[in-house]
């Protein structure tokens, strides 16, 4: 475990959905079919310093993409990660997150803002 093997791991998806809701539906103005494109690009550095890892994510979903846990549909997602493996056995975990509306629902007075944090240790047993 305490080896400097620094390395970088990049990730990036893109998806489309192709049957979307009416904007209506969505609560959203306007007419017709919501947009369904569904994207997110991230990257951890693995020992940046010896048994830590931090990592970045950013996405966004439109209001028509329907099939994800970590993206909701109608939102962008910004994400800082941090990992320390004390032990093979201990390990503790720190997440922040920021998400945004990116289109303005129907009667709602501003865009929807959310800002999350976590913390997590796991010990194997």
């Amino acid at each position: 475990l305490g080896r400097s093997n620094r390395r970088l791991v990049a990730v990036g998806e893109v998806g489309r959905a192709f049957e979307t809701p009416q904007r209506f539906a969505l609560g959203l103005p306007g007419s017709g079919a919501a947009d369904g494109w569904g994207w997110q690009l991230g990257a951890d550095l693995v020992n940046v310093f010896p048994r830590h890892t931090v990592g970045l994510n950013y996405g966004r979903a439109d209001p028509g993409w329907l099939i994800s846990n970590d993206f909701r549909q109608n939102n962008e997602l910004a994400e800082f990660r941090w990992q320390f493996k004390y032990s093979p056995a201990l390990r503790f975990e720190f997440r922040a997150r920021w998400r945004r509306e990116l289109e303005r629902r129907a009667g709602a007075d501003f865009l929807q803002r959310d800002r999350d944090m976590r913390g997590r240790t796991t010990w194997k047993f």
